[in-house]
Parts: C-alpha cells; sequence; structure tokens
C-alpha cells in the first residue's frame, strides 16, 4: 500500500455531482480509501466528500447563512453522504437546514483548496 498526497483547487464551474479524480491523478493505479478536508479558511462552511463508486470529490454546504445565539445545535447524520440535517432549537423557534452538494448557482468554489489523503497501489 502507499500513501498519496496532494492539494485541489476547485474552480468557479463546479460540476453536480462532484469533480473527477482517479488513481492515476495520485500516481496509483488503484484507490483504496481517500479523505479531503479544507485546507483553507475558505473552506469554513464546506464538507468535502469522496464517491468512491464514480470516482468523484463533492462538496457539501449550507445555502443559507443563520445567527445562532445561545441556541441548542442538532446535527443528525443519515446514509446519505450528499445530504446531512442540521437543526437548531430555542426558544422562540425550530430551524432546520439541509446540508447539500453545492451547485455552480448559488457558491463560486474557485477560492475552496483541499488537501487529499489516498491509499491504495
Amino acid at each position: 500500500m502507499n500513501l498519496a498526497t496532494c492539494r485541489a483547487l476547485f474552480d468557479d464551474a463546479y460540476v453536480t455531482g462532484g469533480e473527477s479524480i482517479t488513481a492515476a491523478n495520485l500516481g496509483l493505479h488503484h484507490i483504496v480509501a481517500l479523505w479531503a478536508m479544507p485546507d483553507t479558511v475558505t473552506c469554513a462552511g464546506y464538507d468535502i466528500g469522496w464517491d468512491k463508486t464514480n470516482g468523484k470529490l463533492f462538496v457539501t454546504g449550507f445555502e443559507d447563512t443563520i445567527t445562532i445565539a445561545a441556541d441548542t445545535l442538532t446535527d443528525t447524520l443519515d446514509a446519505s453522504p450528499a445530504e446531512d440535517v442540521l437543526t437548531i432549537y430555542n426558544a422562540a423557534q425550530t430551524t432546520t437546514l439541509t446540508l447539500e452538494e453545492v451547485d455552480g448557482t448559488w457558491t463560486d468554489l474557485s477560492a475552496v483548496r483541499v488537501r487529499i489523503f489516498a491509499i491504495g497501489w
């Protein structure tokens, strides 16, 4: 097994479903596992995932910006890697936001850089 590391920079034309990444991009013949994590402050609010079946890096985030003051935060993770739910409870109201895959119509990822770690051969 080998460990490959690199940095990737997204662009302003993110394709729904993710950006392709291959073993050859990482100097490998086969990827066994891959982790991608934010490498810059501009990644705040984004989560980077790997779709092994389709060989793609995908980005999820919250489309709306909210302010939380003395609230209780509940994060519910489901089986879908591209969609999680965040529920915020306070005395006045309950706000539910869905963590969704970003699309080019509401976000520019050109400043989002990630560090990639992959194990393979």
